[in-house]
Formats: structure tokens, C-alpha cells, sequence
């Protein structure tokens, strides 16, 4: 039986590319429709974040949704020194293994950058 503390605060947290905004920079959109485009981004990232179907023994905990912009092993890095963050779970994603032979794997990056406990999930684990 899997436990978690009843004091636990749990973050959820949302790492968001860049790509989008860059490519309206590119197009010379005005930063109207930039802001308003990253503004839906938060807002479907933070729908998205709670229509998670969490089990139901989570029920006490308290969680906390962030949304954040930015190279993800960075974002988790400094979301994780902000909250002092005693563990992080992290899906683990499958990619190639001649990608993982020369670059680190984003789970891996932020394994290395990390100051506290890791678990990954596996790709696909349920």
C-alpha cells in the first residue's frame, strides 16, 4: 500500500516551452497577442493541472499548482529550491537510445541538478 504523509504540501508543476512565443516573436506579432497567447498557455496548463484524477487517499493533502515558462531541468530546479521540496517525482520519458547516448534525457538533467530525493516513473506506468 503506497502512503503519503497527511501534512504533505504537493506541488504540481507545469513547465512550459518557449516555442510558441518565440515563433509569434519571429512573425513580428504585437506584444498584445504574445501576452495573450501566454496568458492561455497558464490557463489551460492550470485546467489541465486540476482535472488531474489524483487517488482519493491524496485527499488531505494540500497541493499547490504552478505554472512556469522556461527549459524544463531548469524550471524544476528552481521551483524545487523554492518550495524546499523534500522529494521529486518525475515522469521518466522515453526517448531514443541513441538520443539518450548523446544528450542527457530531461529526467536525467534534472536528476543531476537536483539537491533532494528523486523518483521516476516510468513511460506508460499507470
Amino acid at each position: 500500500m503506497r502512503t503519503i504523509a497527511l501534512d504533505a504540501d504537493m506541488v504540481l508543476l507545469a513547465v512550459l516551452d518557449r516555442n510558441g512565443e518565440f515563433r509569434l516573436r519571429r512573425a513580428r506579432a504585437g506584444e498584445d497577442r504574445i501576452a495573450a497567447f501566454l496568458q492561455q498557455q497558464r490557463e489551460d496548463a492550470l485546467g489541465r493541472l486540476a482535472r488531474l484524477q489524483l487517488p482519493s487517499s491524496l485527499a488531505p493533502v494540500s497541493f499547490t499548482r504552478i505554472v512556469e515558462h522556461g527549459f524544463w531541468p531548469t524550471v524544476v530546479q528552481y521551483v524545487e529550491r523554492r518550495v524546499g521540496a523534500d522529494l521529486l517525482v518525475l515522469p521518466n520519458d522515453a526517448a531514443p537510445r541513441l538520443r539518450r547516448w548523446f544528450f542527457r534525457s530531461l529526467a536525467g538533467e534534472a536528476m543531476a541538478r537536483s539537491d533532494c530525493d528523486v523518483l521516476l516513473i516510468p513511460h506508460g506506468a499507470a
